[in-house]
């Protein structure tokens, strides 16, 4: 029986399929930050920031080696519009080989990077910290099974429990161990959650195979993947290197945490949009009406979501140090400044699942090539005049260099020009900048207390809800219609398909 059931949906319920996919994505990215940000807000205030600093050492050198090791075969396989049957043996194969080389070369590091730091702790921390993508590794290559045939519920319930299970894990080391451990054991709690789930939850098992006649494909595909995981990494941690050795642990934590903030609007919300686009994209790439009609609705409602949540963020990151602690006090202008480039982000993610859909990931590539020259050119001399606060105007300087190609990319792929861009948001336009305003302006009022500050800045978001329904009485930007209106897609009944021909016969 096949195991790859990939069907054609017609053009017409392309809306549909992404609304309820982002709706099962977003549940998961939903639960995964709920149970990441209470995480962090319990541990920040138990484990001191420097322990969060070694700790992001650790992420850092994982990271590397994750991105130059990428192989892009999973975005291959969702890409290609044949059966990929007889390539998830091979592809797991190198997964699980991948896994076991990331984690004995983080070893084989420790010792050098222990010195490097000038910290002997970086040993043990870095070799136990190397089961995490030893398991992750491991994973079960079906579940992209579930990407190709858009059927995101299934990945979400994939990937819920994880999250959870790091939190529980989290939670009770911090109390009881108060540093550096603590972090450890939530990051391999979490990889290990993900290795059980993807067996419980997809009943393909796997087998080893090799056969460089079947990667050739994917590699002429993955090759461009790996040019921009490379260059991702460099352009999106780059900074955290140079904070890490020029500016030290605290410094890193305060800059990561802050970073972290600034990201959840591209984190949750647009590259929840781009997992679910990407597929769908792939499989729009013959009709070229639909997917620039896809396109834009996907970047409307995206940015909808988006930049207000981002201008929120940005505006009250005074409250942050409440919630996580005083100690943390330094994160705010820096949560502040790095918003911008997280907004920025947004837009950038989107064009990436774009390009990566239609067949072009070379884009994404000569896309990001600009921010990781003006990083290098900017970040030393900006960091010696404004300390960490410069290595964040650094980083938004690199973004904004990013958009040339984006624009050209955009045009190219599916003729889309930036007056239609600045049209399709202008609605997320001024409802950020008017929410903006509005928690800016209640900021301002004199408080006595935190509690006082923080219902404030709640308060401002009916403030600014009722501001935007005053606006659509009275010009054409309704909010409130656009979001009926995307209601309304995502309860629409599907309409009923009948599968065309894939060559591979129905089964799991």
């Amino acid at each position: 029986m096949g195991r790859d059931a990939l069907s054609t949906a017609p053009a017409h319920a392309t809306a549909r399929t992404l609304a309820v996919g982002t709706f099962w994505t977003t549940a998961g990215q939903v639960v995964a930050s709920v149970a990441g940000l209470a995480g962090t807000v319990v541990a920040a205030r138990l484990v001191p920031p420097s322990e969060f600093g070694r700790m992001g050492i650790v992420t850092l050198v994982l990271a590397a080696i994750e991105a130059f090791t990428q192989s892009g075969f999973e975005q291959a396989l969702v890409q290609r519009r044949d059966s990929v049957d007889e390539l998830l043996d091979v592809a797991w194969t190198w997964t699980v080989l991948r896994g076991l080389f990331i984690g004995a070369l983080m070893c084989a590091a420790a010792p050098l990077l222990a010195h490097v730091y000038d910290d002997p702790l970086l040993v043990p921390v870095l070799c136990v910290s190397a089961l995490a993508p030893v398991l992750r590794g491991a994973a079960n290559v079906g579940v992209i099974l579930y990407r190709r045939n858009l059927d995101f519920r299934a990945v979400f319930m994939v990937n819920v429990g994880a999250p959870v299970f790091r939190l529980a894990a989290l939670l009770a080391a911090a109390i009881l161990l108060r540093n550096v451990w603590a972090l450890v054991i939530g990051a391999v709690a979490e990889a290990f959650a993900l290795l059980v789930a993807s067996y419980v939850q997809h009943p393909l098992r796997p087998r080893f195979r090799w056969s460089w006649e079947r990667l050739r494909p994917l590699v002429r595909y993955g090759r461009w993947v790996t040019a921009m995981s490379i260059l991702g990494f460099l352009v999106l941690k780059g900074d955290d290197l140079f904070v890490s050795k020029a500016l030290g642990y605290e410094a890193l934590a305060f800059y990561q945490l802050a970073f972290g903030i600034a990201s959840l609007p591209a984190s949750n919300i647009t590259q929840v949009v781009s997992r679910v686009s990407f597929p769908a994209y792939a499989r729009l790439q013959a009709d070229p009406v639909e997917l620039r009609r896809a396109f834009v609705q996907v970047m409307r409602a995206t940015t909808l979501l988006a930049l207000p949540v981002a201008t929120f963020l940005g505006t009250a990151a005074f409250l942050v140090p409440v919630v996580v602690g005083e100690r943390w006090a330094p994160v705010v202008p820096l949560v502040q400044l790095l918003m911008i480039g997280g907004m920025l982000r947004s837009f950038l993610a989107l064009g990436g699942a774009l390009f990566l859909g239609t067949g072009r990931p070379d884009l994404d590539v000569w896309m990001n090539l600009p921010r990781l020259v003006v990083l290098a050119i900017l970040i030393a001399p900006f960091s010696w005049w404004w300390q960490v606060d410069g290595v964040a105007l650094a980083s938004i300087a690199s973004v904004a260099a990013c958009f040339p190609v984006w624009i050209y990319g955009v045009r190219k792929q599916i003729g889309l020009g930036m007056a239609e861009v600045l049209r399709a948001n202008a609605l997320a336009l001024v409802a950020s900048t008017l929410l903006g305003l509005v928690v800016v302006g209640a900021s301002r009022i004199v408080v006595s207390s935190d509690v006082q500050a923080t219902a404030l800045a709640v308060a401002s978001v009916p403030a600014w809800l009722g501001l935007m329904w005053i606006l659509g009485r009275v010009t054409p930007l309704r909010l409130f219609d656009e979001l009926q209106a995307l209601r309304t897609v995502l309860r629409k009944p599907a309409p009923t398909e009948r599968p065309e021909p894939t060559g591979s016969s129905s089964g799991g």
